[in-house]
C-alpha cells in the first residue's frame, strides 16, 4: 500500500511539473542592440529567436503585433531589437553581417549556434510557419537595468549640454527601458540628426541651382555642410554625403546651433531652429539674415 502511495504522488508530481510548464507564459522581450551583440556574438552557442524591427517604417507595428501572437501560439520566447536605436558599436557589428544588413522587418533563429531561419517579414503565415517548430530553451544574457539607468542619466546630461548625438547613443544603449523612450519622444532635437538639403532657384530662365545639404552625424557633434553653386538644373547630380564637405562642431542650446572648426574652439551663432518636423527643418542662419526650410535628403 505504501508502495503505491509513493508510485501515487510521484506521479501527481510528474502532473503537476507538466501543468505548471504548459501554463508557462512565453514573451516577446525588447532587448538593447548592446544585448543582442553579446549574446549573437558570443562564444557560446546560443539558443535565440530574435527579430530586428524598423519603428521607422509604416508597418512595424503590423510586424510587432505578429510577433507577438507567434510567441503565444508557437510557445516561444522571442526577443525584439529597434535596428533604428542601436547603438553606434553595436550597429557596425550588426551590419557586418550580410543577413543583418537591411533596414526592412527581419527575423532570425539561432539553435546551437546556427542560423537556422533568416527572412524579411511578409505575413503573419510566413512568419509562423518559419518559427512554429523551433521548440528551444533560450539562454540569453541580459544588461543589468541598473546598468541601462546609468546609460539614461548619462544620455540626459548630455543632452542638456547640447551634445545631441552622443546623447542619443547612450540613450540607444537603455533603449529597452519606457523611461529612454519617453525622453526620445519629448525632445525633439533628436529629430536634427539627419541628412538635410534645400534647393535655390536664383533665376528660373537660366535653369541654374544652388544646392546647399546639411548633415548632422549621429554618432558625434559634428555636422558638415556643402554648397554646390550655379549648377545645372536639368543635368545637376548631387555630390556624396560628406564628399568635400566643410565640418564643424556643434552644439544645440535653447534652438540655437553653435558651430566651431575645432571641437575646443570659439564657438558662435550659426543656425537656429525655429521649426522642425519628421520631414523638415526651418533654421534662421545669423550669416545671411534668413530663414530656409531644408528637408530630408532623398
Amino acid at each position: 500500500m505504501k508502495r503505491i502511495l509513493n508510485t501515487l504522488i510521484i506521479i501527481g508530481c510528474v502532473l503537476l511539473l507538466t501543468a505548471c510548464n504548459n501554463q508557462r507564459e512565453y514573451k516577446v522581450i525588447e532587448l538593447t542592440g548592446e544585448e543582442l551583440v553579446e549574446n549573437v556574438f558570443n562564444e557560446d552557442k546560443k539558443n535565440i529567436i530574435f527579430a530586428l524591427y524598423n519603428s521607422q517604417l509604416e508597418n512595424h507595428t503590423n510586424f510587432l503585433n505578429d510577433i507577438e501572437n507567434v510567441s503565444k501560439n508557437a510557445k516561444l520566447d522571442i526577443y525584439i531589437v529597434d535596428i533604428s536605436h542601436v547603438d553606434n558599436s553595436s550597429a557596425a557589428m550588426l551590419f557586418s553581417v550580410n543577413e543583418f544588413y537591411s533596414e526592412e522587418n527581419q527575423y532570425f533563429a539561432y539553435i546551437n549556434g546556427n542560423l537556422v531561419v533568416s527572412n524579411e517579414y511578409k505575413d503573419f503565415k510566413t512568419l509562423y510557419s518559419d518559427l512554429k517548430s523551433l521548440g528551444y530553451k533560450s539562454e540569453i544574457e541580459i544588461i543589468e537595468e541598473s546598468v541601462k539607468k546609468e546609460y539614461f542619466e548619462k544620455a540626459k546630461k548630455l543632452y542638456d549640454d547640447g551634445k545631441i548625438a552622443e546623447s542619443l547613443s547612450n540613450l540607444n544603449r537603455a533603449w529597452s527601458l519606457e523611461d529612454a523612450k519617453n525622453f526620445y519622444k519629448s525632445h525633439s532635437y533628436y529629430k536634427v540628426l539627419e541628412s538635410w538639403e534645400r534647393y535655390e532657384y536664383p533665376n528660373s530662365k537660366t535653369h541654374k541651382l544652388n544646392y546647399i545639404s546639411i548633415d548632422f552625424l549621429s554618432s558625434t557633434s559634428i555636422l558638415y555642410k556643402g554648397e554646390e553653386k550655379n549648377k545645372d538644373s536639368e543635368n545637376f547630380t548631387k555630390p556624396s554625403i560628406q564628399s568635400d564637405y566643410e565640418s564643424f562642431y556643434y552644439y544645440i542650446k535653447d534652438d540655437i546651433i553653435y558651430t566651431s572648426s575645432s571641437e575646443t574652439g570659439n564657438y558662435k551663432e550659426t543656425y537656429k531652429i525655429i521649426n522642425i518636423t519628421e520631414n523638415v527643418l526651418t533654421l534662421y542662419e545669423y550669416k545671411t539674415k534668413k530663414e530656409n526650410d531644408y528637408t530630408l535628403r532623398s
